[in-house]
């Protein structure tokens, strides 16, 4: 794998999203390194749709690494 995309419909406020988080401590010990793309999508019951998707993994795609902590998604910040 060169990327990992995660979604998450949760947050921990002042860390990035929960899911995000846990994988990244369950790679911490093993010799993968790729770039891991936390998006948060889908907070106060707003739907994840297949557009929503779409666009997190064409983000992944077209960037070697992430801007912010987190990418929000359908959410304004």
């Amino acid at each position: 794998m060169k990327k990992i995309a995660v979604v998450d419909r949760n947050l921990t406020f002042g860390q990035c999203g929960v899911f995000g988080e846990e994988i990244k401590a369950a790679l911490y010990s093993t010799p993968v390194r790729v770039p891991l793309f936390d998006f948060v999508m889908g907070l106060g019951g707003r739907d994840v749709t297949p557009a929503t998707i779409r666009e997190a993994a064409q983000y992944t795609l077209d960037h070697d690494a992430q801007a912010e902590e987190i990418n929000w998604i359908g959410v304004k910040r």
